[in-house]
């Protein structure tokens, strides 16, 4: 989620929806999300307010933060790689689905 921008309380509300979910035990949702300074100041998931870039694994009701990049370009085509690479290899499984979340036309 590139939310380093105007759209981070629309990262956060998608957030919060995906923690209502019933997520089974069998499928790992992982997220990345660089959020941004001075948009939205409000923790997440059970986790305090935070500025970086963070990948966590979502289950019902809270974040499980697994790395934190400091600060990254998402906009950057490495950083998706690196993201993709880096979830290939520690959720390795039968099935993938990946989604990419931004303004919309930054990826052309």
């Amino acid at each position: 989620m590139a939310a380093d921008n105007n759209l981070e309380s629309y990262a956060i509300d998608d957030l919060n929806e995906m923690l209502k979910g019933s997520i089974s035990e069998d499928i790992n949702v992982i997220v990345q999300i660089d959020r941004a300074l001075g948009y939205y100041e409000l923790g997440v998931g059970g986790l305090a307010d935070w500025k970086s870039t963070k990948r966590f694994r979502v289950k019902r009701g809270a974040l499980e933060e697994l790395a934190d990049l400091g600060e990254v370009n998402t906009g950057d085509p490495d950083s998706l790689r690196d993201f993709v690479s880096w979830g290939f290899k520690t959720f390795p499984s039968e099935r993938r689905f990946l989604t990419l979340w931004n303004h919309g036309s930054a990826w052309q």
